[in-house]
């Protein structure tokens, strides 16, 4: 099973959906730091649901590239011992394809996870919230604080 991933009659999907995940990736990207300059200082908001659908989606393309590079260390719940072999060798086969890139931006699931998880997020800020004085509300906008050099989504 050594060169199963390379003999692969679906060899080139695997190449051209990670090149089209990328190319996707990098055009989202610019898009949103486009219509998001960062600022020399204080904070930045910008309400777009657009926007933030745009974020979410280059998010969700983002772990797919994670999950077609990341050579696993353990068999899924749900994956046969052949399915896991298959998929260490994709990984590495790809990873050593492309040069080994450093995916650690990507491979974050902070970022992912407030945008995925948002309700989860929001039914937390709501039970806080309830009877309190003051509060605010913020919804399919981009915070950022350039002394943070974080953005977020939400």
């Amino acid at each position: 099973m050594s060169n199963a991933f390379l003999e692969s009659p679906y060899f080139h999907v695997y190449v051209l959906e990670l090149w089209s995940l990328a190319q996707s990736v990098a055009r989202k990207c610019h898009q949103v730091f486009d219509e998001c300059p960062p600022q020399k200082e204080g904070f930045y908001v910008k309400i777009s649901p657009e926007l933030h659908g745009t974020i979410a989606s280059l998010l969700a393309e983002s772990a797919n590239i994670k999950k077609l590079l990341t050579v696993p260390s353990e068999k899924g719940r749900h994956e046969t011992r052949e399915q896991f072999e298959f998929r260490v060798r994709r990984a590495t086969h790809l990873m050593e394809a492309i040069g080994s890139p450093s995916i650690a931006e990507i491979a974050k699931v902070q970022t992912r996870n407030s945008v995925e998880h948002f309700d989860e997020y929001l039914d937390r800020a709501s039970i806080a919230l309830i009877g309190a004085k003051t509060g605010w509300a913020f919804y399919n906008g981009v915070l950022s604080s350039w002394r943070s050099r974080r953005c977020a989504a939400a």
